[in-house]
């Protein structure tokens, strides 16, 4: 039984992948495996990828020659892979340019042992720090300056900037409990939402506040930060398209996430109705979240959020036959 696995998603990461992999192998708990799978990168990531399984039989390989690619579908392939294993207890996930703390694996673990029986679903996050392409520490705790915690078991249906995939944890019950059915458009749906959200709904996210991870900031990063106040928030809430189509993009892979539940769980009435109001948004919408505490890492973000559900400003966004 192995206590840890680790998934990674490798594209074209030559530059920084060694640093990752030397930060994973320096970890103070050892009782590890890592599974990587290559998407079809075109620089020496392959060739890296090849000499460090050799250096270390934990290191396991795994290369996309499909016509499948992308992030999305390389982690959802992942979690494929370990729903078909049993030899584990938890699943961590990483991003092929990032750092490690060297005490990560052992202080997720020991917020999991902390947390009680593991027959729950449960998702483990923690802060991070955030450094730079040389890895210069830019913010050594993005958790002091923004709340990463949730109020709300329904928040990550209608936002997605509170759980970092790259500081996640999850047990082997959670992974279990979230199916990879094929009516799933794995295309649209971020993993780490996806996985959060069940954890939410059918069991709960655990908030580890320390930055385990250091998060590399580039020119390739498939993920950012949101820029701007409170001026900026609003003027593009109310008047411009970006922010209306960005709320629209995280609220189509709710809206799947929600019917990939609902395919399993169709008597759930509370699940149907959340759906209904991130459809239609208006005045039914935000007085849910008002009351359910649903709230952004930033008071400007927060009243940003509150404009446009209100105004459904993201409804054009939305595929017509949801709206």
């Amino acid at each position: 039984m192995t206590e840890q696995l680790i998934l990674m998603a490798a594209y074209n990461n030559a530059r920084f992948i060694r640093r990752q992999l030397d930060s994973i192998l320096r970890q103070s708990a050892e009782d590890w495996r890592l599974i990587v799978r290559d998407d079809g990168s075109t620089d020496e990531t392959r060739d890296i990828l090849r000499a460090y399984a050799a250096r270390d039989a934990r290191i396991e390989c795994h290369f996309n020659d499909s016509g499948e690619r992308g992030a999305y579908p390389n982690f959802h392939h992942l979690i494929g892979l370990v729903k078909a294993r049993s030899d584990y207890r938890y699943v961590v996930f990483s991003d092929a340019d990032d750092e490690w703390r060297e005490d990560r694996l052992e202080r997720l673990l020991a917020a999991a042992r902390g947390s009680g029986a593991q027959d729950l679903p449960r998702l483990y996050y923690s802060s991070f720090a955030v450094i730079d392409e040389n890895g210069a520490v830019k913010t050594p705790d993005q958790g002091r300056l923004i709340d990463l915690r949730m109020e709300s078991r329904w928040a990550l249906l209608f936002h997605r900037d509170k759980v970092w995939g790259c500081t996640a944890m999850a047990n082997r019950a959670l992974i279990e409990r979230v199916p990879e059915s094929p009516g799933l458009d794995r295309r649209l749906v971020a993993h780490d939402a996806y996985l959060a959200n069940y954890a939410l709904v059918y069991g709960e996210c655990v908030y580890v506040d320390e930055p385990l991870v250091f998060y590399r900031r580039h020119g390739g990063n498939a993920s950012g930060f949101a820029q701007g106040g409170i001026l900026r928030a609003l003027a593009r809430a109310l008047g411009g398209a970006r922010p209306g189509t960005a709320m629209a993009a995280t609220l189509r892979q709710s809206v799947e996430t929600l019917d990939e539940m609902l395919r399993e769980d169709p008597s759930h009435a509370q699940l149907a109705r959340v759906r209904r109001l991130i459809l239609r948004g208006g005045l039914p919408a935000a007085y849910f979240c008002a009351r359910e505490r649903v709230r952004l890492s930033r008071w400007d973000k927060t009243l940003a959020f509150y404009t446009l559900l209100l105004a459904a400003g993201y409804r054009r966004g939305l595929s017509p036959e949801r709206r």
